[in-house]
């Protein structure tokens, strides 16, 4: 596996006068490049935690390629050049994630903000999704008992309403309420719910579960 620096900005290009030519323009800008011959070759060495984005020519598949890159890269912004692509590729490509289409022959300074710009995007990315990871870690510390008292102050039930439900003492319900306080640093409980309704939709298991990808 490459070790891969920040902000690194990935070429491929089955030719290897543009792949080198597009890879000196980037160093010469100061930016980190690697280049490759193959989208397969670049899928075997890349690590999907880094800020990157990648400047790739058309694959031979078309937008089925796109779609694989797009599915296996899911954070990284991607810049397609190319001579040949029609209308309905353009459409199809940016509808699964495609950052930006540029036509051959490149204006060198048009693909230097272009990436630029797909940098910016891919280090907010970083920034969001360790923000996520975070709060899914924090979430994780909460008990089984805990959980079922957030589900229903979620709903907006107060304290004795949710002893009712549950069957517990009211001053249970406070000290449960005051644990997930702590454990999932929430600076009220208008901020408690705000947390938990970030992560809906996605049990706090598989959320968890990206902790090591953007935190390890």
């Amino acid at each position: 596996m490459v070790s891969i620096a920040i902000e690194t900005v990935f070429v491929i290009d089955r030719d290897p006068v543009i792949r080198r030519a597009t890879e000196l323009l980037l160093h010469h800008a100061g930016l980190q490049a690697l280049a490759f011959r193959s989208q397969d070759e670049f899928l075997d060495q890349y690590e999907n935690s880094q800020i990157a984005c990648l400047i790739t020519e058309l694959p031979r598949d078309g937008v089925s390629g796109l779609v694989t890159l797009g599915n296996t890269c899911e954070n990284l912004p991607v810049i397609v050049l190319t001579a040949e692509a029609d209308i309905p590729t353009v459409v199809a490509a940016m509808k699964h994630g495609v950052q930006d289409f540029l036509q051959k022959p490149i204006d060198p300074q048009l693909l230097l903000t272009a990436v630029r710009e797909s940098l910016w995007i891919s280090s907010d990315r970083r920034q969001r999704n360790l923000a996520f990871a975070q709060t899914a870690n924090r979430f994780c510390a909460i008990t089984s008992r805990e959980r079922e008292i957030l589900q229903l102050l979620v709903t907006g039930k107060s304290n004795k309403q949710i002893a009712a439900e549950v069957g517990i003492a009211l001053k249970t319900v406070q000290h449960h309420r005051a644990s997930l306080m702590a454990k999932t640093g929430a600076l009220n409980i208008a901020d408690l719910v705000r947390l938990s309704l970030n992560l809906s939709g996605l049990p706090i298991i598989q959320a968890a579960s990206r902790v090591d990808q953007y935190l390890g």
